[in-house]
């Protein structure tokens, strides 16, 4: 009989340990703390003390596998949705260092435009891959050309509405294709609903964030497809959403 069949419920170092993720119950912690352990069921990061079910639902990341953090969330919700980007034509909007953009490359996409309207941001591994082309400098809020229709567009912008964006960008998508948007609360919540400090924590006001959005959405023809909690919080501690969205 395993220790499964007893519907047990410990720790989760605990629960790392016995199920093989770490060597030690010590190597629990750290990977706790660095935020590479994620409970997909969950819509929050877990404690090493927290209780829960032996056989629970465990994610656990690699350690530095992207140039940025943005690759392991985009890693998370990719796994949540369950859909393959190789030979994807791809769109990244707000690649910063670019986390979103290594991801894409390094699971079989052929192609992606690095978007981002600061300069010097991209890291130089992905400035000197043939398959990126850096875009630096673009306002994604304006018209901007391609000269090929993407199969994806992945979108995380800061200080700005993705209703901003979106209508901007959807343009470039091939028919049918899909949209993954980072919703961050702090910038899409009327000013009197962000606390000082910008860090969101009231649940009811980001589920009517994440509602308003949907709305508008649906307003502007673009459908919606499903959501998950990133596994991963934004730098400050907000609690971040991603939809995937498409044109069909």
């Amino acid at each position: 009989m395993t220790l499964k069949n007893f519907n047990l419920r410990l720790r989760l170092d605990q629960t790392l340990y016995l199920r093989g993720f770490v060597d030690t119950l010590e190597e629990s912690l750290p990977l706790v703390m660095s935020g590479r352990v994620l409970l997909p069921d969950e819509k929050h990061y877990p404690k090493v003390g927290q209780i829960l079910s032996f056989d629970a639902n465990i994610l656990l990341l690699k350690n530095k596998s992207y140039v940025s953090r943005g690759g392991e969330k985009l890693q998370y919700a990719m796994n949540y949705f369950g859909f393959s980007v190789k030979d994807f034509i791809c769109l990244d909007v707000g690649a910063s260092t670019g986390g979103f953009t290594d991801y894409l490359l390094k699971n079989g996409a052929a192609k992606i435009y690095s978007v981002d309207v600061g300069k010097g941001q991209l890291h130089n591994s992905l400035i000197m891959n043939k398959k990126v082309i850096s875009m630096e400098k673009t306002n994604a809020r304006k018209s901007f050309l391609l000269p090929e229709k993407v199969d994806l567009i992945v979108i995380d912008v800061s200080f700005i509405s993705l209703k901003l964006i979106l209508l901007s960008v959807i343009s470039h998508l091939k028919n049918n294709s899909k949209i993954l948007v980072l919703f961050k609360p702090q910038f899409e919540l009327n000013k009197n609903e962000v606390p000082f400090g910008g860090v969101v924590n009231n649940n009811q006001s980001i589920s009517k964030g994440v509602g308003n959005f949907i709305n508008w959405c649906f307003n502007n023809n673009i459908k919606i497809k499903g959501l998950c909690y990133s596994g991963i919080k934004g730098r400050s501690g907000n609690k971040e959403i991603f939809l995937l969205l498409d044109n069909s």
